[in-house]
């Protein structure tokens, strides 16, 4: 799912004052990110059809580390473990 502008904005303040705009690895300032992705969830080592969790991929523009953020923590979805990501 495309992030909204409101959304993009959430992001970027939770970045600015949960990363302090730092990459925890490299240090690095830059992060990209393009929208909310659904993981799949497991049950005994099987996913379960039709249950996800969103979450948005930080990726360090220096170093490529890779963070997931809850999408729900942020408040840009609803905790809904049934949705399915479109």
């Amino acid at each position: 799912m495309p992030l909204s502008a409101g959304m993009q904005q959430a992001l970027e303040n939770w970045i600015i004052t949960r990363l302090k705009s730092k990459c925890p690895v490299c240090g690095g300032s830059q992060f990209g990110y393009n929208g909310v992705y659904g993981l799949g969830l497991l049950d005994d080592g099987a996913f379960v059809p039709g249950k996800f969790q969103p979450v948005i991929p930080l990726a360090c523009l220096d170093c490529g580390n890779v963070v997931l953020i809850s999408a729900i923590a942020l408040g840009l979805t609803k905790d809904d473990t049934k949705q399915q990501p479109k």
